[in-house]
């Protein structure tokens, strides 16, 4: 068998990828100081003959940086001139040069406007000169306030159906009726203000647009696409790089909690790189996967559990391999109208991330590094000493024993005199961060660039070493051509992940340690084992580890515009994750009283994920009447590969070795796969938007996968969304003035699901276990299916969008109804078929609804104070609707019930007289052993939210988030090993309130040490009513304070920003009594997300 050794083919490391770094930075600067130079350099030398006036002025261009604007129409009556100057000023040249062709210039905003010389009567072509031609137009520029160009720009004639759009260079042209001296334009542009104004037809007119600072003209990025939420007719959230900077997390899913409505995270546990769970207005799926599809910079990315052999991350999360310092935006899109472009991926949500890109401007280097510590949330409060041994001993009074020669707690064994605090011991420790990062930007209109990088490093609060540390490097660099017609984007991240903290979460194993346990160790330093009688606990803090992971992600895009409106490019990305693990089980941390014949083991796992993908598109916006279609035709061509491979090593000669699996005496493959599929579609999308007041948008996208048999391999998937701006509306202007913006917007489609795993319809055999007669034979495992398809989800909403006092108040409610069926499922075969189930289609019907309400407010703003809030409160349910053939006994499902339900007894207290637990039957009685499970416990999350402050006074602001949510979990009553009277610590608040005497009404029976104490609660109380609980809590989730040193400060030592900041983390949590001891997002059986503070400094150069 061929053996994978950890490190072998693996990416570069990033130690080189750092080497690398330093040889590129040095060059790039270079070549922007060269840019910055000739930017600035005004000395012209040019020698043509016969040379078009575009092409002189793209000469200047090259030399001088200087960018010229001038109507094509104008220059096409030009005629070729020579030209020969050496050494000169544009102002020695240029003027007599246009003045020969009936020209002037003027500079604006260091851009040079070339227009017709009203004065001069010189024809501006070897032709007679005749009367303007009509029709006549009207012409201009579109740009910002700082002179910026502002391609694809709107421009309506005001009373008519005519429109155009900006050009690449902002230019438009629009014809107007003979005899008009002016005309009234209206322009509108993603994520500026609406612009009306007046302009003359004599002259080329600059009109400038405002930013819009409403939240409703912010640029959101959608599939292929940005948009505004304004003139979106999709529900799409945002989390802005603002927002996940105030996050001191590793994590940028973390980031996203409590901030977008109908988006649920929680922390799993708080191991460092532990997992997150993350779900999106609910379970569609019953069985083949619910996991919400990535995409970075255009390029999908795995996402979800990482599959790690460390217990303790409980799968781990590999949105860990994604730096939230190079994030720009987090869009999550949520309908139909959103998500179905991405066909059968869609089904469950869809996470846009947008990598920070270079912008135009002189070179500026950005440095920020923060440190902190952190603690859990929750300390649980065991009993002590004293109340520890009273309640063993009250055990053996109640069971009428003695203890026996295994309590050395009791029998004198352990000196019971001696009290360790076990919980303070192992997790009332600090957990330290650092983090550093920078990055280094700027450019030309022509040529941005941004080249990054940074360093993370967590440790865990147990007593032991190991931390988690992760390197990341990000460039991204933007290309356009002098003409705007020909543009290239390209961008990278790297990230390599280390970890060796010791793979043990020791929440739910400290409860199994009593208080007089012995020391942990020797006066020598060795582990204490009493004996043979004490498993020490810090050995299995001393457990060896060892995860690496890289990630790496490329894109590119080269587009061109081919006429005015049509824009073709082609995009290209490349994905590779690539994961090595090694856990071992040293002899040394094995207790030597009782390891008589035991070995060393260890375990390996090395996984790879590669994915390339190509995507063609063209655009073409046109006006029509008083509105502008944007249109949008595309193809996917992607493939991906994965490979895994875990082994088990027995018998090694040192435990040193265990880290080599050449040196097992015995190896064993555990799991081994090795995976692709291919994926092809076609996709479109035509959007109308008439006058801004009525919007229309169509999606459709037709879908192939290797996943599935060949009569079912393709779908078309599909939707339909429309907007009424009803505020646009005369009369609701008049009616309700004090409204600003109103909008109904409504969407209906398709998406699907994928989840089905590779090879899945074909037959599929394994390799037997044994040998016989010296080979391995194949023993078949699956049956072909030709018609295994997609499980489809038709997803329908409806939302009001409204906008008060110049929206300073935006109110949003949505309602959504999504219905998936033709589910993956496993169907029953008869026995004599020899399989126990094929994968197959059924018609089972599973339902989410929910409502969704968003608040932002802007409370204040004033010259030198402002406070903003936003608030979001989702509201959603789940349910089976059919599922043919169900059993009314499934322990799983329920018609009518959600998805994901346990079926657990009925708790009915504990008998006031015996002292023991009493349940309720199939017959309604109250018994000790009950004979069904008859009641359930729904896991859907009832409702979440959060709720944003933003204040800013002066240079101060101040951010604060809590997040609040409702739902079941196990409580901390019964997530011990034992019942209270055995071996082992139990909680205060729970254990001590227990059964005494007859009369008493307790939740606690009496103390028990034997067999019959132990079944009550092991096989019934643990598996019913009592032991679940509803967990809502309000967490006060982020603070984040900051203030920024005056300008008047930082120009003495030569600086643009200087700002020092606190953050917070899981700062205060308030939650129902019995969740004092654990956290409720994580339950008690994991660790809890950590208490985090931390301080740092950001510097702008």
């Amino acid at each position: 068998m061929k053996n994978i050794v950890p490190g072998k083919g693996m990416p570069i490391p990033f130690s080189k990828i750092v080497m690398i770094m330093k040889l590129v930075i040095p060059l790039i600067l270079v070549a922007v100081l060269h840019v910055s130079g000739s930017t600035y350099a005004q000395k012209v030398t040019i020698s043509k003959k016969k040379a078009a006036l575009a092409d002189i002025f793209k000469a200047i261009s090259e030399q001088t940086g200087r960018e010229f604007l001038a109507s094509p129409s104008l220059l096409a009556n030009t005629h070729p001139v020579d030209i020969n100057v050496k050494d000169q000023e544009i102002s020695e040249f240029l003027p007599s040069l246009l003045a020969k062709q009936g020209l002037v210039y003027s500079i604006l905003n260091n851009v040079i406007v070339i227009t017709r010389d009203p004065k001069s009567f010189l024809p501006v072509a070897p032709v007679t000169v005749a009367v303007a031609d009509p029709p006549k137009l009207v012409k201009g520029w579109v740009v910002d306030l700082s002179g910026t160009r502002l391609p694809g720009a709107t421009v309506l004639l005001k009373g008519s159906r005519r429109g155009t759009t900006t050009d690449a260079s902002g230019y438009f042209e629009l014809k107007v009726d003979d005899g008009m001296e002016n005309a009234e334009l209206t322009i509108t542009y993603t994520g500026y203000l609406v612009k009306t104004t007046t302009v003359s037809l004599k002259n080329p007119t600059f009109i400038y647009l405002k930013p819009s600072t409403s939240e409703l003209d912010q640029v959101q990025v959608i599939a292929y696409g940005t948009t505004t939420k304004r003139l979106s007719t999709g529900n799409v959230a945002t989390v802005t790089a603002a927002d996940i900077a105030k996050n001191p997390v590793s994590n940028p899913l973390l980031a996203l909690s409590g901030r977008v409505s109908g988006l649920v995270i929680n922390q799993t546990t708080g191991m460092p790189g532990g997992a997150v769970s993350v779900q999106l207005r609910g379970t569609n799926s019953i069985a083949k996967g619910n996991d919400i599809l990535y995409i970075i910079d255009g390029v999908p990315f795995k996402g979800g559990t990482a599959g790690s052999v460390n217990s303790a991350l409980a799968q781990g999360n590999l949105l860990d391999l994604v730096n939230p310092a190079d994030i720009e935006s987090i869009e999550v899109l949520k309908d139909a109208d959103a998500t179905s472009i991405y066909g059968s991926r869609g089904a469950n949500g869809v996470i846009l991330i947008t990598t920070k890109k270079g912008k135009p401007g002189r070179t500026q280097v950005n440095l920020t590094a923060y440190t902190g510590i952190s603690k859990i949330t929750r300390m649980p409060e065991y009993m002590n000493l004293q109340q520890y041994l009273q309640m063993r001993h009250e055990a053996f009074a109640n069971d009428n024993a003695k203890p026996g020669f295994l309590d050395y707690d009791v029998n004198g064994t352990w000196d019971t005199t001696r009290y360790t605090n076990w919980q303070k011991l192992i997790l009332g420790g600090n957990a330290h961060t650092s983090d550093v990062q920078g990055s280094i930007t700027g450019g030309t209109d022509n040529i941005q660039y941004l080249v990054g990088g940074g360093y993370h490093r967590e440790t865990p609060v147990m007593p032991t070493d190991g931390a988690l540390k992760k390197g990341s490097a990000h460039f991204s660099i933007t290309g356009t051509s002098n003409d705007r017609r020909l543009s290239i984007n390209a961008g990278g991240l790297y990230v390599s992940n280390t970890n060796n903290i010791t793979p043990l979460d020791p929440t739910f194993n400290i409860r199994n340690l009593a208080p007089d346990a012995p020391k942990v160790y020797n006066p020598d330093g060795t582990l204490n084992w009493e004996n043979g009688t004490f498993d020490n606990p810090f050995a299995a803090l001393q457990q060896p580890y060892l995860g690496r992971a890289n990630h790496l992600n490329g894109n590119v895009t080269i587009g061109y515009k081919v006429i005015k409106g049509m824009n073709v490019k082609v995009a290209a990305g490349y994905e590779n994750v690539v994961q090595r693990e090694y856990v071992g089980n040293p002899l040394s941390i094995s207790n030597p009283y009782r390891s008589a014949g035991a070995v060393a083991s260890a375990r390996y796992r090395n996984g790879t994920n590669n994915s390339w993908n190509i995507e063609p598109q063209i655009t073409y916006n046109f006006g029509l009447g008083k509105g502008n279609f944007e249109t949008l035709l595309g193809a996917t061509f992607r493939h991906e590969r994965n490979d895994n491979l875990t082994q088990r090593g027995v018998g090694y000669a040192s435990d040193a070795l265990l880290q080599n699996p050449q040196a097992a005496a015995t190896i064993t493959v555990e799991d081994f796969g090795d995976n692709e599929n291919k994926y092809t579609a076609t996709f479109g999308r035509v959007k109308y938007n008439w006058a801004n007041k009525y919007i229309l948008t169509l999606n459709g996208r037709y879908d192939g996968s290797s996943r599935f048999g060949p009569d079912s391999r393709f779908h078309f998937f599909w939707s339909a969304g429309g907007a009424w701006i009803f505020t646009e509306e005369k009369a609701i202007k008049e009616l309700v003035p004090f409204m600003s913006f109103g909008k109904l917007r409504g969407s209906y489609g398709t998406t699907g699901n994928d989840n089905v795993g590779d090879y899945a319809f074909l037959d599929l055999y394994k390799s037997l276990g044994f040998s016989y007669q010296g080979d391995k034979g194949l023993q078949p495992t699956a049956l072909f299916n030709p018609d295994l398809a997609w499980e489809a989800t038709r997803k329908i909403e409806g939302a009001i969008d409204l906008g008060f006092l110049n929206d300073r108040i935006l109110v949003t409610a949505s309602y959504y109804k999504n219905r998936s069926n033709n589910q993956l499922l496993p169907y029953q075969l008869s026995a004599v078929t020899g399989f126990g189930s094929i994968q197959r289609n059924l018609p089972a019907l599973v339902q989410n609804t929910g409502w969704e309400f968003e608040l932002h407010t802007t409370n204040i703003k004033s010259k030198h104070f402002e406070w903003s809030s936003f608030l979001n409160i989702s509201l959603p349910r789940n349910k089976l609707n059919e599922f043919p053939g169900l059993s009314p006994n499934d322990p799983n499902f329920m018609i009518g019930k959600p998805l994901g339900i346990t079926r657990v007894y009925q708790y009915a207290g504990v008998d006031p007289q015996t002292g023991t637990y009493r349940f309720i039957n199939s017959e309604g009685k109250s018994v000790p052993t009950p004979d069904q499970r008859i009641a359930f416990i729904d896991p859907t999350v009832k409702y979440f939210g959060g709720f944003q402050n933003s204040l800013r006074y002066k240079n101060w602001t101040l951010d604060f988030l809590f997040q609040f949510e409702q739902h079941v979990v196990k409580n901390p009553l019964l997530n011990g090993l034992y019942p209270p009277g055995f071996m082992g610590n139990q909680l205060v608040n729970v254990a001590l309130d227990r059964w005494q005497k007859p009369g008493d009404i307790k939740d606690i029976p009496k103390y028990g040490q034997n067999i019959f104490s132990y079944l009550g609660w092991g096989l019934y109380a643990r598996n019913s009513t009592l032991a679940y609980s509803d967990a809502p809590f309000l967490r006060l989730k982020n603070v984040s304070f900051s203030y920024q040193l005056p300008s008047k400060w930082l120009q003495k030592i030569h600086l643009q920003q200087v700002a020092l900041f606190a953050q917070g983390q899981n700062l205060l949590t308030f939650t129902k009594k019995e969740f004092r001891d654990f956290d409720p997002e994580s339950g008690g059986l994991n660790l809890s997300p950590m208490k985090t503070f931390t301080g740092g400094i950001k510097v702008n150069l």
